[in-house]
């Protein structure tokens, strides 16, 4: 059972870390259903990843368990990008505003990390602002309940409750302009969708039942109806909610959908395609960080290569082309890029922690 959970929740990292590279492409007729729900499923995430067991008494222990598999990597990430900054800005691939660093400029960057203010080509990360908030209320609320004298499904009805009252306050700051830099408003709006995570991974079993072809095909429907009919569009971090009701009912029809799709998947966990699926969901804070620099390389190779007409501009942000084939180009490289660059920076840590073994064996 955990075995299939943790295949199910690496198939949908994988197809949500996708949704997430096409999404800044520019393909304007997957693109917008793609914003309806590619960061709503991460947030799903975190209620589909809790476990009550270990941590509804240990806040702590739960933000520590989440963010030791992103922060350690987050620092390395920053620290590369920002000595090739110099390199990127004298590419010309840096969007406008840019400037190059001196060593004041590098060592106030570095500080600048720790606040979570990332290099000019790891932009996606504001995205962890909400995640982190997300999760350490998530955490609060079931410790917050865990004093009740009654069954941790019981419970539900309050933690649900309660992540409404945050989306609820949520939407209030947004309608009277409170927006924060560091996206608290949005973790708040977010809220519910993490508590139905967290219903799904309780009752996984029986829900599993009603992740169903028909139902997908509705979901979908919906979805391409609203963007057809109305073409309206989600986007986190600008606000753009669209009315309440239809910003959740988009998140989940698209939520459902991936659900679906990870059900079909993990009944055949041996096929290529459902490996290559996991395994890219496994990457999926790398490639969040560094793909938009392989889009810009994928633009510097084609402007050096090639001949370009006077319009394209090399600095434009995150990519220079518009059209079907750069598009696929964009993904393509976007996923395979940063996966590589991970496997390239485990490699080196794999020898250098063989380098040091063999002097400790040699010493004693």
């Amino acid at each position: 059972m955990e075995k299939k959970k943790d295949i199910e929740i690496s198939l949908l990292k994988g197809i949500g870390i996708i949704a997430v590279v096409v999404g800044h492409t520019s393909n304007i007729h997957i693109v917008p259903i793609i914003y309806y729900w590619h960061l709503p499923l991460f947030f799903f995430i975190i209620g589909l990843t809790y476990n009550h067991k270990k941590y509804e008494k240990n806040v702590s222990g739960l933000m520590g368990a989440r963010l030791h598999g992103f922060f350690p990597m987050y620092f390395v990430y920053m620290i590369l990008l920002g000595l090739l900054h110099n390199v990127f800005y004298n590419m010309g691939i840096l969007a406008d505003g840019n400037v190059a660093y001196n060593l004041q400029g590098f060592l106030d960057a570095f500080w600048n990390y720790f606040r979570l203010y990332t290099e000019p080509f790891a932009g996606p990360l504001w995205f962890m602002f909400p995640w982190f908030f997300a999760t350490l209320l998530y955490g609060v609320i079931v410790y917050g309940t865990s004093w009740m004298r009654i069954d941790y499904k019981k419970r539900q009805i309050f933690i649900v409750g309660a992540t409404v009252v945050l989306a609820a306050f949520g939407f209030f700051c947004v309608s009277r302009g409170y927006l924060r830099y560091d996206y608290t408003d949005v973790a708040l709006v977010i809220m519910p969708i993490v508590a139905v995570g967290g219903l799904y991974r309780l009752w996984h079993e029986q829900a599993q039942k009603f992740i169903v072809l028909p139902g997908c095909l509705v979901a979908f429907g919906i979805m391409l109806f609203v963007h057809l009919k109305y073409g309206l569009w989600t986007i986190l971090d600008q606000r753009r909610y669209n009315h309440v009701a239809v910003f959740y009912l988009l998140a989940f029809c698209g939520i459902y959908c991936c659900l679906y799709v990870a059900k079909l998947l993990k009944k055949k966990p041996e096929a290529i395609w459902v490996t290559v699926l996991a395994k890219i969901g496994e990457y999926s804070m790398d490639i969040m960080t560094l793909h938009f620099v392989f889009f810009k390389l994928v633009d510097y190779i084609w402007f050096k290569c090639f001949n370009v007409d006077e319009q394209f501009a090399l600095n434009t942000f995150p990519h220079s082309f518009k059209t079907e084939w750069s598009n696929i180009v964009y993904s393509i490289v976007g996923i395979i890029g940063p996966i590589l660059v991970r496997m390239t920076l485990d490699f080196g840590k794999k020898q250098v922690i063989k380098v040091y073994l063999r002097k400790e064996v040699k010493e004693s």
